[in-house]
């Protein structure tokens, strides 16, 4: 059974004049390369059949990152520069599809927050390295 929203689709955004110069753009694009990869490297290692996807529904809710074992949803990601609230699609997508939430930033404190966790990058991107 597909368990995909139907509007899911793989990371894929053509780089182009403000990505090079948007911050938050650049930090985005490391997470999805990341991201790629370990997804790959599960796959690989037969964990699963791993893939990235960015989801955005009609209603113009994103989330930049769904990571999914099998096509069913196991995680929903945020990459962010600076803090903010968690975003609202982030909780929306948490609660709809039953699956933890992460909000990444480059620096600060990890922390567990209603529907998921704040994480700074280099922890996050040490967890990829243990599949679990």
């Amino acid at each position: 059974a597909h368990h995909l929203p139907r509007r899911a689709r793989d990371v894929a955004r053509p780089p182009g004049r403000a990505f090079a110069e948007a911050p938050g753009a650049v930090f985005e694009n490391y997470l999805a390369v990341q991201l790629k990869t370990a997804t790959l490297s599960w796959t690989e290692q037969g964990h699963g059949r791993y893939e990235v996807f960015y989801l955005r529904d009609q209603d113009r809710r994103e989330v930049d990152f769904l990571i999914a074992r099998d096509l069913k949803p196991c995680a929903l990601i945020e990459a962010k520069v600076s803090y903010t609230e968690a975003p609202t699609a982030l909780k929306f997508y948490c609660q709809k599809l039953k699956v933890p939430g992460f909000v990444i930033y480059p620096k600060g404190q990890n922390r567990k927050f209603e529907f998921g966790y704040t994480v700074n990058s280099a922890t996050f991107l040490k967890s990829l390295l243990t599949h679990k």
